[in-house]
């Protein structure tokens, strides 16, 4: 009788751990299901604070465009060019794009994924969100060969970095409004300098 219930037992037990690998997820998974927040077809903005810079942002995305607002200035991006104005030289730097917020957001599939150090782990890390810095247990994952790292905590993107800065991501808001636009008439008296 003993041996019939270690039997059932080690079989359950067996059933349940096999079971949690198949279903375990994978980095690619995990980062699909956190970017689905994130909807770019009727837009959404977030706050995004630059640990390295001390920046406050409004990053806004709608489809293809997107705006990154902060007391300096506004950069707008719509589908391969780049509208920049700074405050401070009362300019707008017009420039080609080959990747942007926007994309990262769309194009999620196209890229490939790995656990930071090969495996899945929690770790603590300082975050600056929503204005209070936090400590969160985190967990990092690679974008092969894009020199990026993602890192999530419960399941949503908390910070992105590229080795040289860290942007802390709060929590998206939906769009409100009829989207994003930039037009240079804006800003009459401003110096268009174009590099296309």
């Amino acid at each position: 009788m003993n041996k019939a219930l270690f039997i059932i037992a080690a079989t359950v037990l067996f059933t349940g751990v096999l079971s949690s690998e198949l279903h375990a997820q994978s980095p690619k998974s995990e980062i699909k299901a956190a970017v689905s927040s994130f909807d770019t077809t009727n837009g959404f903005s977030v706050d995004v604070y630059d640990k390295n810079t001390q920046q406050q942002y409004i990053l806004t995305v709608k489809g293809e465009k997107y705006e990154l607002k902060s007391n300096d200035g506004i950069i707008f991006g719509d589908n391969g060019t780049r509208y920049t104005y700074v405050k401070a030289n009362n300019e707008i730097i017009i420039e080609t794009e080959s990747s942007s917020p926007a994309k990262l957001f769309s194009e999620i599939d196209g890229f490939e994924y790995a656990y930071t150090n090969g495996k899945k782990t929690e770790r603590p890390m300082s975050l600056y969100i929503n204005g209070t810095e936090t400590v969160k247990n985190v967990t990092a994952i690679d974008v092969v060969n894009q020199s990026t790292t993602i890192y999530l905590s419960d399941g949503k993107i908390v910070a992105i970095g590229d080795g040289n800065s860290l942007l802390c991501v709060g929590t998206p808001r939906k769009l409100i409004g009829s989207g994003i636009s930039f037009k240079p008439s804006d800003y009459p008296n401003a110096e268009i300098i174009d590099f296309r």
